[in-house]
């Protein structure tokens, strides 16, 4: 992976390489800002966010990244604007059946299931 580019990804390396643990990660998520991807313009209050989604494992995933940079430009072409949003808030509001698909780059991403950020959630 290519040097981290903010603590998130460092966390993130960490937790993927068993340097630390998932509560660590997920600590540092909680305390971190996000990038949500949109197939739609974003206005200043949010409204009109349409995130990219995947399925996996029977469960749908929003896809976000740990900073703009590490957005493909095929992603960019789907989904040419973007929200950076605290991951606390997005995990508040997500619904409790979603979970997310976190990308630090091509090579670099995790699945956080919805049991998994119900356990953040708890500690929010």
């Amino acid at each position: 992976m290519a040097e981290p580019l903010n603590a998130l990804e460092a966390a993130l390396a960490a937790a993927l390489e068993r340097r630390a643990t998932m509560a660590e990660f997920l600590a540092v998520l909680a305390a971190s800002q996000i990038i949500v991807p949109s197939a739609t313009e974003v206005l200043a209050d949010g409204s009109g966010l349409a995130p990219l989604s995947q399925w996996r494992q029977g469960i749908e995933l929003i896809v976000v990244f740990t900073d703009p940079a590490r957005i493909g430009n095929s992603l960019h072409a789907q989904a040419p604007w973007q929200l950076k949003v605290d991951a606390a808030w997005l995990i508040r509001h997500l619904a409790l059946d979603r979970g997310l698909l976190l990308f630090a780059g091509p090579e670099r991403g995790l699945m956080l299931t919805p049991a998994q950020l119900a356990e953040i959630r708890a500690t929010l």
